[in-house]
Formats: structure tokens, sequence, C-alpha cells
């Protein structure tokens, strides 16, 4: 597969973080779904796609401790290998847009 997204957001899986997977599970969320990786935003460009990855969901945690929610919605993620051989996922500029 040769795909490059132009503008891509980073992000990561929550089973694979143990600090939003900590979270999601305090709040009672499924895991299964994917965050904003690390404090913020990451934007790259170019990203060189080496998998696609359909129909995934994406987390957004908003609220105070008292009454945090989860808000989910339908993505597509990118997977990417980095230079080290790891692998990193990203979802579109457009869909970030979307999200909010």
């Amino acid at each position: 597969m040769q795909k490059v997204l132009e503008e891509a957001v980073r992000v990561t899986w929550v089973e694979e973080d143990a600090e939003w997977r900590a979270e999601f599970e305090q709040y009672g969320y499924d895991t299964d779904m994917f965050a904003y990786y690390g404090d913020g935003d990451c934007w790259r460009s170019n990203v060189q796609v080496v998998d696609v990855l359909e129909d995934e969901e994406f987390g957004y945690m908003c609220g105070n401790e008292t009454d945090r929610r989860c808000y989910s919605f339908p993505i597509t993620v990118y997977k990417a290998e980095e230079a080290d051989g790891n692998y990193s996922f990203w979802i579109s500029a457009e869909d970030e847009e979307r999200i909010g």
C-alpha cells in the first residue's frame, strides 16, 4: 500500500498507553479505541501509510473529575512505520477537524 497523508494528527491506541488506559478504566469506558497522543496535538506532513484501519473509534474525554464523559467518533486510523522500526497511528486533518 502506498498512501501518503498530506496532513495528519498523531493518535494513540488507549490499550497501549498506560495513562489513557487508566483514565478510561477509572471512568468505566472501553479501552479499545484511539485518543490524542500525549499532551496535545502532534501534527505531521507527508505521513507514509503502511496500513489503514477502518471503522475504529476515537474517544474524546471531557468534563471534570465529578462528571467525566467520553464521546466516541468513528474514524479511519492510518498506521505508519517510524525510522526506529516502531509503528505510530495517525488520523487525517479532516477527521481531527470533524472531532473538534
